[in-house]
């Protein structure tokens, strides 16, 4: 059994950056590395001895040994528990609603009653096995498209405060579990992201499941995000796409010829596309408001930890030198990234900063002596534990003893998945602020662009103030000294403030969203009808 890791050059992405990821090898006759792709059935013989059922088993142990560990803030049921959905691929779901002639289908929440669109899909997810894995949604949907005949889905959060906003992702899931685990806490997420930055819209989140062997066939990729448009177009808005993990800004494009249900498009067609710069401004803002808290004065002089030198990080790595601090110290495992960096700073940083090249799975930077440790790589890393499993945390039970700072305060989502590491945290007498609060400017920025843009933008800019109530600044204060309080851990407390402000209605259109839900069920949208392709009912000639 082997893995790969793949460092690959999308066919969109710019000559300085790369997507690396680790995978299973889903096609046993070819593997990519160091950017191309190549036949093996002649050099390597050994892959001749694996097969698809070897591949299956292995990604399974590896994914049952991360999820047993896990538990989540809003549920006292183990993951454990859910033995069928972990032992169960995307591809052995989708060919059974295929077996079943089921194109559409759905689970929806009405008053916490589950109603299932299909008897089949109520047997293969039953619902048991999906409340155990934090569920408390509004409404699942699963759909196959028609071009690419991909299994995608749509998870929908409370919707209280408006439709549901997040991200689309387009990478390998190894387990239905893992799938439903993923959809449920992405999207809770974003949704107490969302109430916390006093937007109206509730928290969503969608994925493509297409093979990994055609992720970056550019013809087959276009197909895949027209279909996940057609998607977005008969769920008639009750979720608003926008660029996750896998998925870019090209893909947004393509989405868009089809479907208005779509954000981060580019600035040509009126989008924010790259909120970089106010996610990392936000990040900066909240490391200020935690040096508040603690009584640490200001930037001035601080020592800070990055890890991970992306668009964000660069950002942050500017706005730091130019608030004076001591050093940073920076870790990334891109070296056209690196080098890019290096030339960006090199008359900036006055010997104030340290780059260092690392391995994928490099751990050096959490033993760096700082005052703020600040990660902005993927909050869900790939890296090999004792146990087999692949998928670990940023922070986990083996970097956070390594840790040597007083804050953690960064840009990636969730680096922090169990109760135990935050308890850790704790122990440790370090100052956590949640992922939620400082990374929110993507979402803002999403949620602005039906309204209009201009170069200086006020809504905008308050968040990044120091005195508006939903401040990123304001908002970090409230949640530290609230967990200071109840002596709870910090993204405990963000979760109780934001579960609060998610269930305020929205002012102008309540219950919309919901309403849409419903409408989706009873015009029978699990069937393939979609009441806006009918007539509307005109005697005589019809208009078109």
């Amino acid at each position: 059994m082997r893995f790969v890791f793949k460092s690959i050059k999308p066919f969109f992405i710019s000559s300085t950056r790369r997507l690396s990821f680790i995978s299973s090898i889903d096609n046993q006759s070819q593997f990519v590395c160091k950017h191309e792709c190549h036949d093996t059935r002649a050099k390597h013989s050994t892959f001749k001895a694996l097969n698809s059922q070897m591949l299956q088993n292995a990604s399974r142990h590896r994914l049952n040994a991360t999820l047993s560990k896990v538990r989540f803030l809003s549920s006292d049921v183990s993951v454990a528990s859910s033995c069928k959905l972990q032992n169960m691929l995307p591809s052995e779901f989708h060919k059974k609603l295929l077996d079943a002639k089921i194109a559409r289908c759905y689970i929806v929440n009405e008053d916490g009653e589950l109603k299932y669109s299909h008897t089949e899909l109520k047997e293969l997810i039953p619902e048991s096995e999906l409340r155990s894995l934090d569920f408390d949604h509004e409404a699942i949907f699963f759909y196959t498209g028609t071009r690419a005949n991909c299994l995608m889905a749509v998870f929908i959060w409370r919707t209280d405060r408006g439709q549901g906003v997040g991200g689309v992702d387009y990478r390998p899931i190894t387990s239905m579990a893992e799938l439903i685990l993923d959809g449920n806490r992405y999207s809770k997420g974003l949704g107490i992201k969302s109430a916390l930055a006093g937007m109206w819209a509730g928290g969503g989140k969608g994925f493509v499941l297409a093979p990994v062997s055609r992720q970056f066939d550019p013809e087959f990729r276009r197909k895949v995000f027209l279909d996940f448009a057609d998607f977005l177009t008969s769920l008639n808005g009750c979720m608003v796409a926008g660029v996750g993990v896998g998925s870019s800004v090209p893909d947004m494009a393509t989405m868009f010829t089809e479907t208005r249900y779509v954000s981060n498009i580019a600035p040509d067609y009126g989008g924010s596309v790259n909120s970089s710069v106010y996610t990392a401004l936000g990040i900066v803002t909240a490391m200020e408001a935690a040096l508040e808290f603690l009584e640490m004065g200001s930037l001035e002089g601080k020592t800070v930890a990055i890890q991970g030198a992306g668009n964000v990080g660069q950002v942050i790595i500017d706005k730091l030198l130019k608030k004076n601090v001591k050093h940073i110290y920076v870790t990334e495992c891109n070296s056209l990234t690196i080098a890019d960096v290096k030339d960006f700073f090199a008359h900036k940083a006055e010997g104030r900063l340290t780059l260092s090249k690392v391995s994928f799975e490099d751990t050096s930077i959490f033993r760096t002596k700082c005052d703020i440790f600040s990660p902005c790589a993927r909050g869900k890393a790939f890296a090999w534990g004792p146990d087999g499993s692949s998928l670990k945390e940023v922070l986990n039970d083996t970097t956070i003893p390594m840790l040597n700072t007083k804050i953690i305060c960064g840009a990636s989502n969730l680096p922090v998945h169990t109760e135990e590491d935050h308890i850790a945290l704790m122990e440790r007498k370090i100052t956590y602020v949640t992922d939620v609060v400082p990374n929110r400017m993507g979402i803002v920025s999403k949620l602005l662009e039906p309204y209009g843009r201009m170069s200086d933008d006020p809504d905008l800019a308050k968040h990044l103030s120091t005195e508006w109530q939903h401040s990123i600044y304001q908002t970090t204060l409230r949640i530290l000294k609230m967990a200071a309080k109840l002596k709870i851990h910090p993204e405990k407390a963000a979760y109780i403030l934001g579960e609060e402000l998610s269930r305020e209605v929205h002012p102008l259109y309540p219950r919309r969203t919901q309403n849409i839900i419903r409408g989706l069920v009873n015009s029978r949208w699990h069937e393939g009808k979609d009441f806006w392709n009918e007539r509307w009912g005109f005697e005589g000639d019809q208009l078109v």
